[in-house]
C-alpha cells in the first residue's frame, strides 16, 4: 500500500464523516456523537484499506475494488447529501411528484459521478496524465447508463412500495439505486474507460 492510498483513504473517510452531518441532522436525527464521525471514517477507511490490501496476496483485485468501494461511498454520500438537499429546500411530497423527485435523482447521480470520474480515475484505476475527450465521453456513457439504472430503481421503489417516509425516500431508496447502478460501474469503469 503506497502513501497516497493511506493519504486518500483518510481524506475520503473525513469527507464521508462530514457529509453524514448534515443528510442526519436533515432526518431529524442529531446526536453529540455524530461529531465524531470525522475522526471515525477515516480510521474505519484506513483499516479496511490495509486489510483488504493484505488479502489481495491471495485474491488480487480486492485491493482496487477496496478503493473502488471507499469511492463510492464518498459518491453515495454526495449523490444522498444532494438529494436531502433538494427535497428540503423544496418540501417537496415525492410520492405526488414523482417526476420533479426523478429529476432531483438525476442531478443528485451527476454530482455523484462527476466525484466518482476523478476518484476513479486517478486513484482506484492509477491512470495518469491528462483528461482525454475519448475517455470522458465513454465515462459518460457508462455514467450515464448507471444514472439511469440509479434513477429508475430509486424512483420505481419510492412510486411503488407504498413506504411513504423521509427516510426511505431521502436515504434508503437512493442507497439501493447506487449499489445496484455500482455493479455496472465497476465493471465499465475496469473494462471499458479506465483499462491498462
Amino acid at each position: 500500500m503506497e502513501n497516497k492510498d493511506i493519504r486518500n483513504g483518510i481524506i475520503v473517510g473525513f469527507l464521508v464523516g462530514l457529509l453524514a452531518l448534515p443528510i442526519l441532522m436533515n432526518l431529524g436525527i442529531s446526536s453529540g456523537y455524530f461529531l465524531l464521525l470525522p475522526v471515525i471514517f477515516p480510521v474505519l477507511a484506513i483499516t479496511g484499506l490495509y486489510v483488504a490490501n493484505y488479502l489481495s496476496r491471495y485474491i488480487k483485485i480486492l485491493f482496487q475494488l477496496s478503493k473502488f468501494s471507499l469511492t463510492g461511498v464518498l459518491n453515495a454520500f454526495i449523490d444522498v447529501g444532494v438529494l436531502s438537499f433538494l427535497l428540503w429546500i423544496t418540501k417537496l411530497n415525492a410520492e405526488k411528484c414523482i417526476y420533479l423527485y426523478a429529476l432531483f435523482k438525476f442531478l443528485s447521480f451527476s454530482c455523484h459521478a462527476i466525484n466518482s470520474y476523478f476518484w476513479n480515475k486517478y486513484w482506484t484505476f492509477n491512470k495518469t496524465g491528462r483528461i482525454h475527450g475519448k475517455e470522458f465521453t465513454r465515462f459518460y456513457l457508462v455514467a450515464g447508463i448507471g444514472a439511469i439504472i440509479n434513477t429508475l430503481v430509486a424512483t420505481l421503489l419510492v412510486r411503488f412500495s407504498g413506504i411513504g417516509a423521509e427516510w426511505f425516500i431521502a436515504v434508503l431508496a437512493p442507497i439501493i439505486g447506487i449499489l445496484v447502478a455500482s455493479a455496472w460501474d465497476f465493471c465499465g469503469y475496469k473494462f471499458f474507460i479506465f483499462k491498462k
